[in-house]
């Protein structure tokens, strides 16, 4: 099994290397990565755990990204380098696929990769994703896991702008889907991957299971600070139990819709509370890669080992 995933990685990394704009985007400037169309192509960045390090192998990870053969040339795989240590794994909301979606800000709105946008204080070269202060708005993570577990830990680092917010299910949830490869195929001009929270959240209107309580305590508040622009990220506990089947899966924080304060009714163009997405991390013993990463202008490192 260590043998043909070793060969998958070597094929990647010869893509990578014969696009090596992929290598420089990591360390240029923010405007680097747009292109004309705005469509913010895949950025391959295979191997690696954000050390240089060379990436371990795995049994059983072979067969998870098997019935996967279109996915190889955009998987980014941030293997442990030992099979069995447990490892946190960053995923950047700011790399996911924004194609399709559009949501309302404080004034006006913002369409695709213009919800991704720059986090304010202490000199970061990041990005999270804003203006999802509509209903049914999404921040989608797909992510490929070479085995089934149950007992992951899931965390989100979150920021407010404007409004200081509870961290409840009441704010958002966060579900998790299984993804079969045919669900990734374009179902519009956009695709499902480009409105995802339109095509394959109603397509598949049963999920697998709805993470519909925190562990994290019911008095943690995003403090905003009053902030203009999004601020103060805190990470908060989801669940020490977050099941993940070996292959595809699409875990989707999704805003419910809660009311927005009094003082701010008629004030804005926001319709409800929602954070602003700085990254999912997950900790775990298994080996775990991200499928789509985009820069949205910002080149980033979609995935890391932390």
């Amino acid at each position: 099994m260590q043998k043909k995933f070793k060969k998958i990685i070597a094929m990647l990394c010869a893509f990578a290397m014969a696009g090596s704009f992929a290598v420089m985007a990591g360390c240029g400037s923010a405007d680097d990565n747009k292109n004309d169309e705005g469509n913010n192509p895949p950025i391959t960045n295979p191997g690696g755990n954000g050390d240089g390090q060379t990436p371990g192998g795995s049994e059983g990870t072979d067969d998870a990204f098997a019935a996967y053969p279109n996915m190889k040339d955009e998987l980014i795989a941030c293997m442990k380098t030992h099979d069995t240590e447990t490892a946190t794994y960053r995923f950047e909301a700011e790399c996911t696929d924004l194609r399709g979606k559009t949501g309302p800000g404080w004034s006006g709105e913002a369409p695709g990769s213009a919800m991704a946008v720059g986090i304010s204080g202490g000199g970061r070269y990041d990005g999270c994703v804003s203006y999802l202060y509509s209903a049914g708005l999404t921040v989608n993570f797909i992510v490929v896991c070479d085995r089934d577990v149950d007992d992951a830990v899931l965390s989100f680092s979150l920021g407010a702008e404007r409004m200081n917010l509870p961290v409840t299910p009441d704010i958002f949830t966060i579900r998790v889907d299984k993804v079969e490869e045919a669900d990734l195929a374009p179902v519009s001009e956009n695709g499902a991957i480009g409105a995802w929270d339109l095509a394959f959240l109603a397509y598949k209107p049963t999920p697998w299971y709805v993470i519909s309580s925190f562990e994290c305590p019911e008095t943690s508040v995003i403090n905003s600070k009053d902030a203009v622009a999004p601020s103060n990220f805190a990470e908060f506990k989801i669940t020490s139990h977050l099941q993940l089947q070996a292959g595809v899966n699409c875990i989707s924080l999704q805003i419910v819709g809660a009311q927005l304060d009094p003082d701010l009714d008629g004030k804005t163009t926001m319709e409800c509370k929602a954070p602003c997405v700085d990254y999912m991390a997950i900790t775990t013993d298994a080996q775990l890669g991200f499928y789509g990463q985009y820069s949205n202008s910002f080149g980033t490192d979609g995935l890391k080992i932390v």
